[in-house]
């Protein structure tokens, strides 16, 4: 018998028999299925289509076509079978079953999807020219599929730190914000510029699940403009409908103690309390006792006033010294209790050097603080003391700052001290005092 090629159209009755979906979980993907017309093709190469809708939880009209040869009749053609569903999405998948026909699909990804199909003893009714004029054909066949939409730009989403605005910004701050539908990743920009644009690059900070990014490196009081982008291949998407927000950096101020007004004092006696012999030219400073069991005391001595504005407001002050060395041995530090911070707004006495340092009051004493050597230094957070760093030209534009241990002696007759570097020594090694402000 001759084969003869049949249209769907003419000759194929289509029969839609009892639907049940149903609903298994998979593993999620980072967004949901785009609401919009999927399109695709089959392992047989013919077209197939669904729609996703109510926020990708929810399929209907599933088209699928495909070819067959009914040798019975002696014909071949096409035909497609529409399901109108609706059906549910669930875990990223989704499927229907019948008695002649079933698929099942999965989303791999916001925009594309695959599954198969399978036709099982599905009758297909072919008109013959000649009696008894129809021919019926079982159909079992199965396959897969692969389908995807256009991947919308990403959605709307919003920056959230630093606010816009803000002041007071540390100098190595972490750019923050907001997720966004179908991002693929994200870039960022800051700069110094404020016109809206990018005056320098958009950085990638790949991974829709990166909505942050530290920066380092920072000016001072400067004041730095940022804006977030979501990409994906269809386009970019600016955070806050393209308002760039803008921070202003603390201020960061480091001074090293003046070689010409530091120096240690050494006790008269051992229980005098008074200053007897001293050393401002030395490069070391000391801290502990010597054989005699007097006690070392050094001063530090800061230029604040000529560096700090009058209207500065500071939030932070560290204060950083590097050990040179011990004589007697074990740890000072320890041995003799901690250490602590005399602070003086302005001098002990005039800003040179004098005997009298040794004992005279300061505004205030913290401590004992017992720090860990890091790289050789010692840091003491003193912002408690902020209150008592001079700003002004006034009282010689200085902050002095004693050190000691918390006990004067350890009781035995050896020497038994700390050296620090003083400011005298190499600038790298000099004592350091931080201080991070912001102007109002």
């Amino acid at each position: 018998m001759k084969m003869k090629q049949v249209s769907l159209a003419a000759l194929c009755l289509i029969l839609l028999l009892g639907m049940t979906a149903f609903q298994s979980a998979s593993a999620p993907i980072t967004d949901a299925p785009v609401d919009a017309a999927w399109t695709g093709s089959t392992s047989r190469g013919h077209s197939m289509s669904f729609t996703v809708s109510s926020g990708g939880t929810q399929w209907s009209t599933f088209k699928l076509k495909t070819d067959f040869v009914a040798s019975n009749c002696g014909a071949s053609g096409t035909m497609e079978i529409t399901v109108p569903g609706p059906g549910s999405i669930s875990g990223n998948q989704f499927s229907y079953t019948s008695s002649t026909f079933s698929f099942t699909g999965q989303f791999t990804s916001a925009s594309a999807a695959s599954g198969t199909y399978s036709f099982t003893n599905r009758q297909i009714v072919i008109g013959i020219p000649y009696p008894p004029y129809v021919c019926y054909y079982y159909l079992t066949q199965s396959g897969t599929w692969s389908a995807s939409t256009p991947l919308p730009s990403p959605g709307e989403f919003n920056k959230s730190g630093p606010a816009a605005g803000a002041t007071n910004v540390s100098l190595n701050p972490t750019l923050i914000w907001n997720t966004s539908a179908y991002a693929d990743n994200y870039q960022y920009c800051i700069d110094t510029v404020d016109n809206n644009d990018c005056d320098t690059l958009w950085e990638p900070n790949p991974g829709t699940s990166n909505t942050s990014i530290g920066i380092t490196g920072l000016a001072a009081e400067t004041t730095y403009y940022w804006q977030v982008r979501a990409v994906n291949s269809t386009g970019a998407t600016m955070a806050d409908g393209n308002a760039w927000w803008s921070f202003r950096t603390t201020g960061l101020l480091t001074l090293r103690s003046t070689g010409a007004q530091d120096g240690w004092v050494l006790e008269s006696s051992e229980s005098s309390n008074k200053g007897g012999t001293m050393n401002s030219a030395a490069t070391t400073l000391r801290l502990g006792d010597d054989a005699a069991k007097k006690q070392y005391r050094s001063i530090l001595s800061f230029a604040t006033g000529a560096a700090l504005p009058d209207e500065a407001v500071i939030t932070k002050v560290t204060l950083k010294i590097k050990k040179q060395g011990v004589v007697g041995g074990g740890n000072p530090a320890a041995t003799f209790g901690g250490f602590i911070l005399d602070v003086r707004k302005g001098t002990f006495g005039m800003p040179a050097l004098q005997i009298t340092d040794w004992q005279t009051a300061a505004n205030k004493s913290y401590g004992p603080f017992k720090p860990a050597l890091v790289g050789g230094w010692y840091s003491f957070d003193l912002s408690a003391a902020k209150a008592y760093i001079n700003k002004l030209s006034m009282l010689s534009g200085l902050t002095q700052i004693r050190l000691r241990f918390k006990l004067d002696d350890n009781n035995n007759a050896l020497a038994n001290y700390l050296s620090v570097f003083s400011g005298n020594a190499p600038a790298a090694s000099r004592p350091q005092l931080i201080i991070e402000y912001y102007t109002p």
